[in-house]
């Protein structure tokens, strides 16, 4: 499964000395970038205000729809420190594309702003795309 993971080996020998060990590692999704309209961050892609974002990316495989964080995708505006507002939209899979599409919605109240699409995944990477809104 995705997501950091934690073992432990414990060893023994014959004269009752024990050692133990453990390590942490982390399962990731092969994440490959957004393709347009998203452009490479942190470039901000121009969209239409109030029209559907379609945030396109790969994972090299199905990996089923619940592939997000909780709370997960959200909008903030452009450099803002404070955490995302969850992003309305909905997400599908193009298995002869082998392409998640998720489309998010926008505001039209949003023209004339940088906001950026903030993704975490089920296995703690983030990932960010970013857009500039015309009316």
């Amino acid at each position: 499964t995705f997501g950091t993971k934690t073992f432990t080996v414990t060893a023994n020998d014959r004269a009752g000395n024990t050692a133990r060990e453990t390590h942490t590692y982390s399962v990731l999704y092969d994440f490959a970038g957004f393709a347009s309209p998203a452009a490479l961050y942190p470039t901000a892609a121009p969209m239409k205000a109030g029209e559907n974002v379609p945030l396109k990316f790969s994972l090299h495989g199905y990996q089923g729809l619940d592939i997000f964080a909780a709370g997960s995708p959200g909008w903030a505006p452009c450099g803002a420190l404070d955490g995302p507002t969850r992003a309305d939209g909905t997400l599908s899979y193009n298995a002869s594309a082998d392409r998640y599409t998720y489309q998010a919605t926008t505001s039209k109240s949003w023209a004339g702003s940088c906001r950026d699409l903030i993704v975490t995944l089920n296995d703690g990477t983030t990932h960010r795309a970013r857009f500039s809104f015309t009316k």
